[in-house]
């Protein structure tokens, strides 16, 4: 066990060793919380490392709560005392409502914090980066705060205490804090679908980020990410796309997702050493989905874009116009091929010109007049299911999006935002701007085409690979 003032030392040393770290320090952190601690990202000058050792973590979520509720006092004493200017206290305290909120759910009775960030990813990463941002952006001349304020926050300093105390020991019960997965759970109660916007990650690797969109009043997007209960290794990650209408829709996509997750979750663990068994498992699975679908939900169906991460390979699977991107360094290349009319025309006339088809020619299609017309989805009497094995060392990232995604952002889009971001933030970026972004051009047939911002829902699932 590790104090606060422990890790806040070991975080320091290593930041005044590596100054480099500090853009990937809200990262590590994330993963000592939510997979493991990770001493090998700490500097071993100073004992910081062997301090590191001693840690769980719960010691580093302990430390960012209890952080958190320090530097909002300390902010309140700035401002009250005027100690710095306006423009001073913004760059200090870049993340102050990420701290305020961290304040009230530590002090709402009816919520235990640690549960709270623990299955809520998306503010876990914001308060680590607000904390981190503030306690060290400016280290040198912010260090001496701890000291001062600690003692005046004594009181709301115990209630986290008792919060890790409930959660560790109610019942006896062993809090397995890697297992709980807040998108499976929402998938199956079906609260995912309730949400306006929502993000979720889970163990550190896996994001995803979805949205209604600003042009509709109903989600039919479903979206898990999943790692393998009996091998973290093993990991899935699926977008659904429903079609049909509300309630048709909805029920497709949900009820799609739903199977596959407990398909996923009942495979052998060594299942992740042997891809082509699995896969053949697979494919038999989803075509009997398709069989459900078409006798209990008529008039409902769905597009399919799934992961399944193996030993040494990665299944992806495409059912429809849902996309499956890879990134590394190299760039951003696209994997599965649209089952859509307009795509297998590119296909014809590139054939019969004899060229290659161009990343232009895939983001112009967004513009064609029957874009989206789809030739194979779940949900139609014969469906097939097409498998694109892909060897884990050629990417980085691997991203996953609904066609609300794909037809407001180019390729260069999604690379540019991929490069530059945090994985952590990457799936919650792209949404936005997919919500914000309009464009417009001409098509093959001259005519003007406008996609409004948000035009559908849009959902992205990601695995961050390294």
């Amino acid at each position: 066990m590790a104090t606060i003032k422990q890790i806040d030392y070991a975080i320091f040393e290593t930041l005044k060793a590596h100054p480099e770290f500090r853009k990937d320090m809200s990262s590590i952190i994330l993963k000592c919380i939510t997979r493991k601690v990770y001493p090998s990202h700490f500097t071993r000058e100073n004992s910081a490392r062997e301090i590191v050792k001693t840690a769980s973590s719960m010691d580093f979520l302990e430390y960012i709560l209890k952080q958190a509720i320090n530097i909002s006092e300390y902010y309140k004493g700035a401002v009250h005392y005027k100690l710095f200017d306006s423009k001073t206290l913004q760059r200090c305290f870049p993340g102050i409502e990420a701290l305020n909120n961290a304040k009230l759910i530590v002090n709402d009775s009816s919520i235990n914090a640690f549960s709270y960030y623990l299955t809520n990813g998306g503010k876990l990463y914001e308060l680590i980066l607000a904390v981190l941002s503030t306690r060290f952006n400016n280290y040198m001349d912010l260090k001496p705060y701890i000291d001062d304020y600690e003692k005046n926050n004594q009181e709301e300093l115990s209630l986290i205490d008792k919060d890790l105390e409930k959660l560790n020991s109610a019942e006896n019960i062993h809090v397995n804090y890697n297992a709980f997965n807040r998108c499976l759970e929402e998938l199956k109660s079906g609260a995912q679908l309730k949400h306006e916007r929502v993000d979720y990650t889970l163990d550190g690797t896996l994001f995803a980020s979805s949205t209604v969109g600003q042009k509709r009043t109903n989600q039919e997007d479903s979206v898990i990410i999943l790692t393998h209960p009996q091998n973290p290794d093993f990991k899935l990650l699926a977008v659904a796309d429903g079609m049909g209408g509300t309630e048709r829709g909805e029920e497709a996509s949900s009820y799609l997702l739903k199977e596959i997750s407990d398909w996923f979750n009942h495979l052998p663990a060594e299942g992740y050493y042997y891809l082509t068994d699995i896969a053949n498992n697979y494919e038999e699975k989803l075509k009997q989905i398709n069989n459900d679908l078409c006798q209990n939900v008529r008039g409902g169906g769905s597009t399919l874009v799934s992961a399944i991460v193996f030993e040494n390979e990665t299944l992806i699977t495409n059912i429809g116009d849902s996309r499956a991107y890879t990134y590394d360094d190299n760039g951003l290349r696209l994997i599965t091929r649209d089952d859509s009319v307009v795509w297998k025309e590119m296909e014809y006339k590139a054939k019969e010109n004899n060229k290659q088809i161009t990343d232009t020619d895939i983001n112009n299609l967004r513009f064609a007049s029957r874009n989206n017309v789809i030739s194979n989805a779940f949900g139609y009497s014969y469906m097939e299911v097409n498998s694109f094995p892909v060897n884990n060392h050629s990417y980085d990232k691997l991203l996953l999006f609904s066609d609300g995604v794909t037809d407001l952002l180019s390729m260069d889009d999604i690379y540019s935002i991929t490069a530059n971001s945090n994985p952590e933030t990457i799936s919650n970026i792209i949404i936005t701007q997919a919500l914000n972004q309009s464009i417009s051009a001409y098509n093959e047939e001259g005519k003007y085409v406008t996609i409004p911002a948000g035009k559908d829902n849009a959902t992205v699932a990601m695995f961050n690979r390294r």
